[in-house]
């Protein structure tokens, strides 16, 4: 089972067991302060005030219309909600969102046989085909039914739909429950760069009822991704990490469930580092590999060793029978350090059929060099993430110490979600530091 496979069977069993959107208002309230206020796409989807109304006291059963601040959709729901938004800023324009919104079909208590739910995710790629959508309601409705199977449930209807104009899938849901019969009434949608999942659990008997057709009627969707109303630096709200070395800097997001799952992983040795990250798109189901290398030689740096150590290193990785003359790379003086860059358009390896594209760039001076390699699908590569990432590198061999470090260990953190892996490598390990590898093997 894939690592998205299994991502997709807990968080539907969570749906049946738990009441998995309780979220934390306080951690909310502290993320409204650095998200970024969008602007939606098209002038209809402007969103409301951030975090307008969130976890407002009970007012029983009134139902009011929510506007979401990610102009993804909007929708009638009841005044009581919970609402949690991730801003993920992949250029100096752009942000692609995740969001979820929760109550009950009454206004009261969520509990887990009792929940109305949207939730929304965004493609950090380009805008979807027609071919795509297609691939991606397939698949998204084929895990729903494995993910049924597993906990005893039914799939009673399974059928396409067509939602003012946006494609869509319908599934209506039965399991039973200490004896008793419920449902779960769910819809899925596809824009060109969102999906939308709108799910209803309750009693069976509940499923169809007025109050149930409304909130599946009440729901508008838009076109299109969110655009920032000004431009902000990449890297607004993501933290640095220095390599255990202190030969070079990295700025990478905070993690999150649905983007960046994976935490940071560096190898070290006294002579030679390795840094992986990992960006997984939560729609197309692909992962973009962000790695940065060091090397620390017996000698001064010339242009002829550092390409050398480009092709040998890395370049063979991904391109077999070349030969170094054939490498064309491009050559600048940055601030007294020697940069070299390149682009391969590769045939993509057996366990990554997506990628297809590899950005390289090189940085030198004195006896250290940092070798960047950003690994995408073609879709990736144009959303303008590459190039900022090694925008953002920071190169300071000068500032080099190396610390021996024992076995695999987990860098303490105040908080969970800033841990860092960290690990020795050998010196004679394979030049091939960290293998391509994504988060679902």
């Amino acid at each position: 089972m894939t690592f998205f496979e299994k991502k997709h069977l807990l968080k539907f069993t969570l749906i049946f067991l738990t009441c998995f959107l309780t979220f934390n208002a306080s951690a909310q309230e502290s993320q409204s302060e650095s998200t970024p206020k969008p602007e939606a796409t098209k002038a209809k989807s402007k969103p409301n005030a951030l975090y307008a109304d969130q976890g407002a006291k009970d007012e029983g059963t009134k139902w009011e219309r929510f506007e979401s601040i990610t102009g993804i959709f909007s929708t009638k729901f009841p005044h009581n909600y919970r609402y949690r938004v991730f801003p993920f800023q992949f250029n100096k324009n752009t942000v692609a969102f995740s969001t979820e919104i929760i109550s009950a079909l009454d206004g009261k208590e969520v509990t887990k046989d009792k929940s109305i739910l949207i939730r929304a995710v965004q493609t950090f790629g380009d805008r979807m085909t027609g071919r795509d959508i297609k691939r991606i309601l397939d698949r998204e409705t084929r895990k729903y039914a494995q993910s049924v199977r597993a906990i005893g449930g039914t799939v009673l209807t399974n059928e396409d739909a067509t939602y003012k104009n946006f494609p869509a899938k319908r599934l209506y849901i039965t399991y039973i429950e200490n004896g008793e019969k419920f449902g779960m009434r769910i819809r899925i949608f596809l824009t060109d760069h969102s999906k939308i999942e709108q799910v209803l659990t309750g009693p069976a008997e509940t499923m169809y009822s007025y109050r149930s057709d409304d909130f599946f009627d009440s729901l508008k969707l838009f076109d299109g991704i969110t655009h920032l109303k000004e431009p902000k630096d990449i890297g607004n709200g993501w933290r640095q990490i220095s390599s255990k070395n202190n030969i070079f800097t990295v700025t990478v997001p905070p993690k999150n469930t649905d983007y960046t799952p994976v935490p940071p992983r560096f190898r070290t040795s006294q002579k030679r580092e390795a840094f992986n990250f990992q960006f997984i798109d939560p729609i197309r189901e692909e992962t973009m590999f962000y790695n940065v290398y060091s090397y620390k030689l017996d000698s001064k740096v010339t242009y002829e060793n550092a390409k050398s150590l480009l092709f040998a290193n890395h370049i063979t990785k991904f391109v077999k029978n070349a030969s170094i003359d054939s490498l064309k790379t491009e050559n600048n003086i940055i601030d007294g350090v020697n940069v070299m860059t390149t682009k391969l358009i590769i045939t993509p390896p057996t366990n990554l059929p997506y990628i297809n594209t590899i950005f390289m760039e090189v940085h030198y001076k004195d006896d250290t060099i940092v070798v960047q390699e950003v690994m995408a699908s073609a879709g990736h590569a144009r959303s303008e993430l590459p190039s900022l990432l090694m925008d953002t590198l920071k190169f300071h061999p000068e500032k080099y110490s190396y610390t021996p470090r024992n076995k695999a260990q987990k860098k303490p953190a105040d908080n969970p979600d800033d841990e860092i892996v960290e690990e020795d490598l050998e010196e004679t390990e394979d030049s091939d530091l960290i293998p391509p590898k994504a988060a679902d093997k």
